[in-house]
């Protein structure tokens, strides 16, 4: 809250985002004017949740011969909201209703190579890139179509 009666020992804070580091202060102020901020308070982590951006620019395309190479822009850590984040890929080729999904764990991850046989070149396929952590599955980025290598 923006103000807060003197005779009060504590306040709520809301709208914070999950799993990151927050330090407070405490000004007080009276018909004379505001004094000096109180010292930071220790570091406090807003509790983990499940991540709520899904990743941007999915791309791809290019790579050799039977690889579909998938690409996205990495979600910045303040938006992972928890440990143990990573990526998960779903694609298939255009008119496929079934999906083949697969996870990436490294964080700093931006690309992802898919690699069988039986790819031919320049083929279309429908991808999305979504998220995850310990706390669950976030969203999925909307649908991109990206071609398989050439031959």
């Amino acid at each position: 809250p923006e103000v807060i009666n003197g005779r009060t020992h504590k306040a709520t804070v809301v709208d914070l985002s999950p799993w990151v580091e927050y330090e407070f202060r405490v000004v007080a102020s009276n018909s004379v004017g505001i004094g000096e901020p109180s010292r930071p308070s220790a570091l406090l982590r807003t509790k983990a949740a499940v991540p709520a951006v899904a990743p941007r620019n999915v791309a791809g395309g290019g790579g050799s011969r039977s690889e579909l190479v998938i690409t996205w822009e990495p979600v910045s850590e303040e938006l992972q909201n928890g440990e143990g984040f990573g990526y998960i890929l779903m694609f298939r080729p255009l008119g496929s209703a079934t999906w083949t999904k697969a996870v990436v764990a490294s964080v700093e991850s931006s690309q992802y190579v898919y690699r069988n046989e039986s790819i031919t070149p320049l083929s279309p396929f429908e991808v999305k890139v979504g998220v995850y952590n310990d706390e669950g599955e976030g969203t999925l980025s909307s649908i991109s179509i990206v071609y398989s290598g050439e031959d």
